[in-house]
């Protein structure tokens, strides 16, 4: 056990419990919970607290005596370039409070990508200092990218609509037998080069760069603030 934190969509408050003794980690930790508070038990009305409690275990203290622990704060934003640069924060990883929502994507994949889309974001901006400009010029980009893919999907799909009547046929001719009705519709399929997977497949692929985009301008906290045009979008990271 190393720290625990509490954090939101820019900013983290974490605890680190310091080690004694030469040991390497803060055995004197015994237990650890999360806490949630909500006084008046209703949804969103500004008085729902979370928080961290430690329960701590020391055999040599006597009846009367006393001990004392300490512990390492940091209280500030969630901001990978700032956890890389600093030899502590990265030993520490620290960059596993940003958080990138990535669903049933699988985290060595998803993080990656996520952490190099706001790396080029972030690198783009000293060229282009407007990140609603950015925001753009990557969504073209991503979409110019997987063009293919899209195009495949679309082909594929537009060729089931046309084949629509034909398999409804099918499907009326054979009603009563499950197996014939597949085979007569794989063949059908077959002549016009048409698959449901062929029209899937590539949507499923381009979800977690999807997701992976959102979720980098989700959690980018160079956006709290960020204006697109002074009199329109004057906060980015707002709804």
């Amino acid at each position: 056990f190393l720290w625990a934190s509490v954090v939101n969509k820019y900013f983290a408050a974490i605890a680190v419990p310091v080690a004694q003794d030469g040991a390497k980690t803060a055995n004197w930790i015994v237990g650890r919970d999360g806490l949630f508070f909500n006084l008046d038990s209703q949804k969103n009305t500004e008085d729902e607290q979370i928080g961290i409690s430690f329960q701590t275990l020391s055999a040599d203290i006597l009846a009367g005596d006393k001990k004392q622990y300490q512990f390492k704060l940091f209280i500030g934003p969630k901001d990978k370039t700032l956890f890389d640069k600093d030899e502590y924060f990265s030993a520490m990883g620290f960059v596993h409070t940003i958080d990138f929502m990535g669903c049933c994507c699988p985290a060595g994949i998803f993080r990656p990508m996520a952490f190099f889309i706001l790396a080029s974001m972030n690198w783009l901006y000293m060229f282009i200092p407007n990140y609603g400009v950015v925001i753009i010029i990557f969504v073209f980009i991503i979409r110019l990218l997987i063009h293919p893919l899209t195009k495949k999907s679309q082909v594929s799909m537009s060729k089931m609509q046309t084949l629509g009547p034909k398999v409804e046929e099918i499907k009326k001719k054979y009603a009563n037998n499950k197996q014939e009705m597949q085979k007569h519709m794989m063949e059908v399929y077959k002549e016009q080069g048409a698959s449901p997977i062929k029209g899937m497949l590539p949507m499923f692929i381009q979800m977690p760069i999807w997701i992976a985009l959102y979720s980098s301008i989700y959690s980018n906290i160079d956006l709290r603030g960020a204006e697109f045009l002074p009199f329109w979008i004057t906060d980015l990271s707002a709804p």
